[in-house]
């Protein structure tokens, strides 16, 4: 019996000022598979996470999502820096945000709970101890798996990331990569992880869509991937592992 999909982008258009970014984007995800949506800076990678996760209008389309719980996982973890980290996780179950401790909760949560959850999602992406920091306190990597504990905080059955590793170095990107598998498997979500790091890729996706020219150039497993002779993707793969991206259309 076919599996119902997660994830379904059916014939999305999307221009700015005349210029065509998205030009008949079809895709679907299937439950609890890491997809990574690749391509040169500018091709509507960002574009396209933006209108599935309903923070953008596409010109035409549809999306489809199978569960309406779902997080974004933003670039640069988009902390608020007078928050504590134990205030910026639990900003979304909060009613009546505050710079203490909180004033106001939903009925379900009492104060008590909510410290209680918020440890168990910091838990789960490697953090203990760090409630009272303040983002500018932590590590770039920290950050990042702050906003990662912020996302799942509600449980979330998708999740959408943007860039996850940017500006983190090897090491702290590999950490990064591993939990959002990790995340994958201990809470069953589904994932879209926008990227341009080859070592993503690698290591954490299951499948590859490759976007250029407003078209999906190329899609498939990860290990097609690095096997086909498309000149997209060869091209992204010589580009990510010599330098910037110079893909040439075909």
């Amino acid at each position: 019996m076919p599996v119902e999909p997660m994830i379904q982008v059916n014939n999305i258009k999307k221009s700015y000022a005349g210029r065509v970014v998205l030009d008949g984007i079809n895709i679907q995800v299937k439950p609890l598979e890491v997809l990574a949506v690749i391509g040169p800076s500018g091709c509507g990678k960002s574009t396209l996470l933006r209108i599935m996760s309903g923070l953008e209008e596409a010109d035409s389309g549809t999306v489809k999502l199978a569960d309406d719980n779902f997080s974004l996982v933003f670039q640069y973890s988009a902390l608020f820096d007078s928050l504590t980290v134990f205030e910026n996780v639990a900003f979304s179950l909060l009613e009546t945000p505050d710079f203490g401790k909180p004033k106001a909760l939903p009925k379900k949560y009492s104060y008590r709970e909510l410290v209680r959850i918020v440890e168990e999602k910091l838990r789960l992406v490697g953090l203990k101890g760090i409630q009272g920091f303040y983002p500018s306190e932590l590590s770039g990597g920290m950050q990042k798996r702050v906003s990662f504990a912020r996302a799942i905080m509600s449980d979330p059955k998708i999740i959408f990331y943007d860039e996850p590793t940017a500006g983190l170095d090897p090491i702290a990107s590999a950490v990064i990569e591993d939990y959002i598998v990790a995340l994958r498997d201990q809470i069953s979500t589904t994932s879209i992880v926008v990227t341009h790091n080859l070592s993503t890729i690698r290591r954490i996706a299951d499948r590859v869509c490759l976007l250029y020219g407003g078209k999906i150039q190329w899609e498939g497993s990860i290990d097609a991937f690095f096997e086909t002779e498309n000149p997209y993707a060869k091209q992204f793969a010589n580009a990510s592992l010599e330098g910037p991206m110079t893909l040439r259309n075909r």
